[in-house]
């Protein structure tokens, strides 16, 4: 569970330091390899698959409210601490062998549970390490949520050697990004979420 952590969040720095915001990350955009090593996308037809998934709220086009931040329900906004608390529902995912997060309740009731402040319950199967981080990463206020290289800094003990050779966080880019320090005011979008696929000009996570 530590090393998937460690590799979604090593993806998620990626794009955090080249200035995207994800805006619907989730297990089921999360790819993983014979291997076992993760990889993040953000595919169209997601929403097909996970119909249920998604809720419209209002005029606004469909939305991923199950993995969504407090200050995104209520107000569009999507930052960079947004998707940390995103990151912390799929941690969640992975604990539970991808159970629905809120599982019982509507996604009108999701919405309004979050909005007041809401978060889901703690799981006694769940590493100690996971736990802790989750809860940091659903902090209401989102600049007390941990940017995706600390997530790193605390778990990256737990993670295979190869990681050190082949992630993000270890290269010379990711401490150029740091060594301009995280960004007090992260890349900050509004409306539909961000497609990252290279065929449409992103990273390709």
């Amino acid at each position: 569970m530590i090393q998937m952590a460690g590799e979604i969040a090593d993806g998620m720095a990626y794009l955090a330091a080249n200035k995207f915001v994800h805006r619907d990350l989730a297990a089921r955009n999360c790819m993983v390899s014979q291997d076992f090593t993760v990889k993040i996308g953000d595919f169209g037809m997601t929403r097909d698959v996970y119909e249920t998934d998604y809720y419209r709220k209002g005029g606004q086009g469909l939305l991923p409210v199950r993995w969504m931040a407090p200050e995104s329900l209520k107000d569009g906004i999507f930052t960079t601490h947004s998707d940390v608390w995103s990151f912390g529902i799929v941690l969640w995912e992975i604990a539970t062998l991808a159970e629905q997060p809120y599982q019982g309740l509507s996604n009108e009731q999701v919405l309004k549970f979050v909005m007041d402040g809401g978060v889901l319950e703690g799981l006694e199967s769940c590493p100690l390490q996971l736990q802790e981080l989750m809860s940091r990463c659903w902090q209401q206020s989102p600049r007390l949520r941990p940017a995706f290289t600390h997530v790193l800094d605390s778990i990256r003990e737990g993670l295979r050697p190869s990681f050190r050779h082949l992630s993000f966080y270890y290269s010379p880019e990711c401490r150029g990004a740091r060594a301009d320090a995280e960004p007090d005011f992260p890349p900050t979008t509004r409306g539909a979420p961000a497609d990252c696929s290279p065929q449409n000009g992103g990273p390709g996570c």
